[in-house]
Parts: structure tokens; C-alpha cells; sequence
């Protein structure tokens, strides 16, 4: 019986800088624009660091650009980039993987609620 692809997608593939590019232009629109990074690789049984340096240059931006420039396959499996993206005013894009499934995930930091600010005032006047 031929099961085809409708169960398991074995020919996911994805192209890691197109991934990283539309996750950035998605978190633009909150100013959350690209700080610095390190990205690990894992493919054809080795690991590959693919790192753009806090004050980049343009130059180094684009050969970070090209060193993301394959495709990989991002289907059911084991997890094949790692990482982390730093962006502006506290924010990063942290590599996760649940269930075989490998993504870019937004992070920021939680507000302060205010039920712990209550005591801001009193400890100031002190």
C-alpha cells in the first residue's frame, strides 16, 4: 500500500537565511531589528558556527547572510539549527524544536506586573 507523503512530510525542505529573513521582517513591525547572532549548524555529521558580531559591519552582515544560504531539511527528525538571535530593546529569536518540528521562536522580557511595583514609592521615600 503507498502511503504517500500525506502522513510524514519526508521532503520538507527549507532554506535557513529565506527561515531567519521572513522571521526578521515579521518582528520588524514591533522594532525588534537585528542585534548580533551565533548559529550552530548540524549537517552531514558535522557542526558548522555561523556567528555576526554586536556592531556589524555591512560586509559582515551579508557574508552572514550567504553563510545561512542552504537548505536543509526541516520535517520530521531530529533538530538541525541551534542558536540565538540577539534583536533590539531586549528581545532574541531562540531555535526550538518540539515533536520534530524545528523553528524560530520570538522571545521578550515579561513586564513588571504591578502588584510588584506596590512597593516602588515607599521604598524610594525611605
Amino acid at each position: 500500500m503507498n502511503w504517500g507523503n500525506d502522513i510524514t512530510n519526508t521532503n520538507s525542505v527549507m532554506n535557513a537565511k529565506q527561515e531567519l529573513l521572513e522571521i526578521l521582517d515579521k518582528v520588524k513591525s514591533r522594532q525588534f531589528t537585528l542585534v548580533c547572532a551565533d548559529i550552530t549548524y548540524e549537517g552531514n555529521y558535522a557542526y558548522e558556527t555561523i556567528r555576526l558580531p554586536l556592531h556589524y559591519t555591512e560586509e559582515q552582515l551579508n557574508s552572514f547572510y550567504n553563510s545561512l544560504d542552504f537548505n536543509y531539511d526541516n520535517g520530521y527528525g531530529s533538530q538541525h539549527l541551534f542558536g540565538t538571535v540577539w534583536l533590539r530593546y531586549g528581545a532574541w529569536l531562540e531555535r526550538w524544536e518540539y515533536d520534530g518540528s524545528e523553528r524560530w521562536e520570538l522571545k521578550t522580557c515579561p513586564a513588571i506586573p504591578d502588584y510588584l511595583r506596590e512597593n516602588t514609592q515607599s521604598d524610594e521615600q525611605q
